[in-house]
């Protein structure tokens, strides 16, 4: 029997909307509304965005460690513009090559192993048969979309993720077919 894992982002921060890098415990600017779906199990990020989205939705996710956010070091807080403007180079080679760490942080390629890791047994229980969902940050959506599908991480970039985006990954372990996304900011739903 199939997996549908489905990938929420998080919702908006008020870091999210200037386009900065959002700190762990930044909440929510507004809760979705709340999609009721049957789901063999759920998880979340330990963000506080990640939490109040998906309580915000009504699911039961279980915060997990390995689907934390992007570690942006101490560009976390800052703007696209700001980093562009004072550390251009720096800033554009970490959005470019999977493997530049941001200054004290982590590389992107970090962040598909780490959470492509847990994707891999599914934090240890192995992936139900049935629905599953996870709400995690729009960097996360995207790695675990490269570990579940298995493409290279530096296509990581080409896959475009905005708050309450909705992805699906649907199959087996080792045999995942990614579905089209689509939002939930605009009246979509999670099992469309």
């Amino acid at each position: 029997m199939a997996t549908t894992v489905t990938l929420v982002a998080a919702g908006a921060t008020a870091s999210t909307r200037q386009s900065a890098l959002p700190r762990p415990d930044e909440p929510l600017l507004a809760a979705p509304a709340a999609l009721p779906t049957r789901l063999a199990a759920a998880w979340c990020g330990p963000e506080l965005r990640c939490v109040q989205t998906a309580a915000a939705l009504g699911w039961s996710a279980v915060p997990a460690e390995p689907l934390r956010d992007i570690d942006a070091g101490r560009w976390i807080g800052r703007t696209s513009a700001d980093l562009l403007e004072s550390e251009p180079e720096a800033f554009v080679t970490w959005l470019r090559d999977p493997v530049f760490r941001a200054p004290g942080g982590e590389s992107f390629a970090h962040l598909v192993l780490r959470a492509g890791g847990w994707a891999g047994d599914a934090g240890g229980a192995g992936w139900p048969h049935g629905r599953v969902a996870l709400v995690v940050a729009p960097m996360v959506v995207r790695s675990m979309i490269l570990a579940l599908v298995g493409w290279p991480a530096v296509d990581g970039h080409g896959i475009d993720v905005a708050p309450l985006d909705v992805f699906q990954v649907r199959g087996t372990p080792g045999r995942w077919r990614l579905r089209a996304g689509r939002s939930l900011s605009d009246g979509g739903t999670a099992d469309e």
